[in-house]
């Protein structure tokens, strides 16, 4: 474990450093535009062009990373976030916030997809449920950390801005001025979604359902907060509230994903995630307690927003290591996409039912979530063994069908991938070892 930790703590801390900035400005940009006098749709559409432009960069990142490598496409695009944060202190039409979020996303999106794929692909498959844990608990932690930036300076000025752009160029640091091995360009930059959808389905939708919710209400939630007669640093702790129980949470989801099958993790979580939303709007119709409001954001932070990295690792189960980059970038732009259109519709909904509005909006999703991976796992079993789980491997499926897998699934022969039969040998050494020693998806 402590070998594969080593592999990443370069990339996870650039990433940290970048989530200071995110966390920033996600808890400014609401608040300054509420300010303005923009409308609760006029935010939801900011937030919906952020997803945007993070669909768009999941899509162009996977060639950008062949063509440079991993390290130069990181710095470029922390070049062009920085730029970018600078020019938030001179929005002051709708056209412009809507601009700026997506170059904001297109931007975050390619820097992401380097250190998810850089993570997943330096993991064995054994620990890749723990590893990806910890980078997304030090991330986590910078997203408790920079919302509370907020009251360092006036959401007037530029200060703010200012600071999130120092952070965009100091998250360079960590991978450009030490040596640090990056993961080799991925071999195929094609984004198949269709595949990707017929490998690991749950996933899929797991992240589709993840960016519809979850990012809604991360983007969304600073607005909630002064929308309900909160001040802007109470507004603000929501943020925080949210980061900090995943950042709770997201080691034991972890940690239990790589003991069970993955998808049963997924399900419990989202059903965590659909109590916790509905305690939200119990508590916020009944009080106006800051503690009991933040710790229901807390809640819903601790079960919500943990889902992704655990599809993420379901995912990278069932692709092999060169497929990765692609893969990996394909979930991120499927939670974008799934980013992309949640705000909107939630920022019709607050503005026809008040601010629950947005959590009425998470509620049907997590039923949507649940109903669809339940009857996934009625549709392929997975046997997991002691240990955790292990890459759902052709060969593994069709010459070693008792050890992993029985798939009830008529589209079963899409999986197929006849390439992967160069690992034939060293599957069959896997499967003499003794079960306990082996990990399965």
């Amino acid at each position: 474990m402590k070998k594969s930790l080593l592999l990443v703590w370069a990339i996870t801390l650039s990433t940290v450093v970048l989530q200071l900035s995110s966390g920033l400005i996600t808890a400014t940009v609401p608040m300054r535009m509420n300010m303005d006098g923009f409308s609760s749709v006029n935010v939801g559409f900011a937030a919906a062009a952020y997803g945007a432009g993070f669909t768009l960069g999941c899509l162009a990142a996977p060639a950008f990373i062949r063509y440079v490598g991993h390290i130069r496409v990181f710095a470029s695009q922390a070049a062009v976030l920085s730029i970018v944060m600078l020019l938030f202190s001179q929005a002051g039409r709708e056209w412009h916030w809507i601009l700026l979020r997506a170059v904001m996303g297109f931007g975050i999106a390619g820097m992401f997809t380097i250190a998810d794929a850089w993570i997943s692909g330096s993991a064995p498959a054994s620990h890749r449920g723990r590893v990806f844990s910890f980078y997304t608990v030090c991330t986590k932690m910078a997203m408790i950390v920079g919302p509370m930036l907020v009251t360092e300076s006036s959401i007037v000025g530029p200060g703010l801005f200012m600071m999130a752009s120092v952070f965009c160029s100091a998250c360079l640091i960590p991978i450009a001025a030490t040596h640090t091995v990056e993961p080799p360009p991925p071999a195929s930059v094609n984004l198949n979604l269709l595949e990707l959808y017929r490998v690991a389905p749950s996933a899929v939708v797991g992240c589709l359902g993840i960016g519809l919710m979850s990012a809604t209400i991360n983007n969304m939630a600073s607005l909630y907060g002064v929308q309900i007669g909160l001040n802007k640093d109470a507004a603000a702790m929501l943020l925080v509230a949210l980061q900090a129980g995943s950042l709770i949470f997201q080691w034991p989801w972890g940690w239990l994903s790589d003991r069970f099958d993955r998808r049963y993790v997924i399900i419990f979580m989202t059903c965590g995630a659909l109590a916790a939303a509905v305690m939200v709007l119990f508590v916020s119709t009944r009080t106006s307690e800051p503690l009991l409001i933040w710790l229901s954001f807390m809640a819903f932070g601790g079960t919500a927003m943990c889902i992704y990295s655990v599809c993420v690792a379901h995912a990278c189960d069932l692709v092999p290591n060169e497929r990765i980059v692609p893969a990996v970038s394909g979930l991120l732009m499927i939670w974008a996409f799934g980013s992309s259109i949640g705000p909107a519709p939630a920022g019709k909904l607050m503005e026809t039912f008040g601010p629950n509005g947005v959590f009425y909006w998470s509620v049907a999703v997590a039923v949507c979530m649940i109903a669809f991976i339940w009857w996934r796992t009625t549709r392929r079993v997975l046997t997991p063994t002691k240990g955790g789980f292990s890459a759902a491997h052709w060969f593994a499926r069709h010459v070693l069908p008792t050890r992993n897998i029985v798939t009830t699934d008529e589209h079963a022969e899409d999986f197929e991938d006849p390439d992967r039969l160069h690992n034939k040998e060293s599957l069959l050494e896997s499967a003499k070892e003794p079960a306990g020693t082996d990990s399965t998806e």
